[in-house]
């Protein structure tokens, strides 16, 4: 068919820890994905840029579309990082289609609960509790790993860590888990500074699942970290209005294992998420 009677529609989803493509043609079912690079606009705009054009090139090839093809797309774009509507339209100017870029709240509560009311945790290396209630939509906390993004997955590296340094110094008992973290970083508590000083919120993500996996076996300082993040989830949730009865969803590479930490009633009314963040980009592109 020729260039001009079909577009290509392209979804993503980026994050700390990296960015999810989807695309297909606007008179086709047929959907390809690719994955890319972290793509945090706050934390390092340009590795971010860097992330979503080489993912945007990637999902492109494998529709086969030509240059010219991928100038004449729709994409609708939503990365960690980005804060308003401004900072997202600077972001999108940037990029070699036309695209709506913005945060990825929207992108993760539309996706998991489609058009009805509900609350989600979308945790991966940052950490989003959002609640939606009568199209009203309200959110608590992630705003970027410096201050905030309680409960991610580089919330609880570094909280694991500084676990490690209260074992070291007599404060708490050594578990497992703290023990071999120690080995990995030097064997003595400079080896944790000395890393500490250059690591980004990826570096400290990296240790989540071996954290969740350790917890699940009874680690005492991973299961302590859970559960000290798992408490925060839950005044957290009551922040956007959960209430018991209420739908929940739990999303992202480290939200799903809190399942079992959080209070009964969150625990009660967990739900599937409709559809994933970057599919409901990929259903937004198609309207844009």
């Amino acid at each position: 068919m020729a260039t001009g009677t079909r577009q290509l529609l392209i979804g993503i989803d980026g994050g700390g820890s990296g960015c999810r493509a989807a695309a297909r043609w606007s008179d086709g079912p047929q959907v390809f994905a690719a994955t890319g690079g972290p793509a945090n606009a706050t934390t390092d705009r340009a590795q971010a840029l860097s992330s979503v054009r080489a993912v945007v090139a990637r999902v492109a090839a494998l529709a086969g579309a030509q240059a010219a093809e991928i100038a004449a797309a729709r994409a609708r774009i939503g990365l960690a990082g980005i804060m308003d509507e401004a900072m997202g339209r600077a972001f999108a100017e940037l990029l070699p289609m036309r695209a709506e870029v913005g945060g990825d709240l929207e992108l993760q509560v539309g996706g998991a609960l489609g058009s009805g009311d509900g609350f989600v945790l979308a945790i991966g290396t940052g950490t989003i509790v959002a609640g939606r209630t009568g199209g009203r939509l309200r959110r608590a906390g992630g705003w970027g790993f410096p201050l905030s993004d309680q409960a991610s997955g580089a919330d609880l590296g570094r909280a694991v860590l500084r676990r490690v340094l209260l074992c070291e110094d007599g404060i708490a008992d050594h578990s497992g888990l703290t023990r071999a973290l120690l080995a990995e970083l030097g064997g003595d508590p400079r080896g944790l500074v000395a890393f500490a000083v250059g690591a980004k919120a990826e570096d400290y993500a990296r240790f989540a699942p071996r954290i969740v996996a350790a917890a699940a076996a009874g680690d005492t300082q991973a299961l302590a970290a859970m559960l000290e993040a798992a408490a925060y989830l839950d005044r957290a949730l009551t922040a956007v209005g959960f209430r018991p009865g209420a739908r929940l969803c739990l999303m992202g590479g480290v939200g799903p294992a809190y399942a079992p930490y959080l209070a009964s009633a969150a625990q009660a009314t967990l739900i599937a998420p409709a559809a994933s963040a970057v599919d409901h980009a990929l259903a937004l592109a198609a309207a844009l």
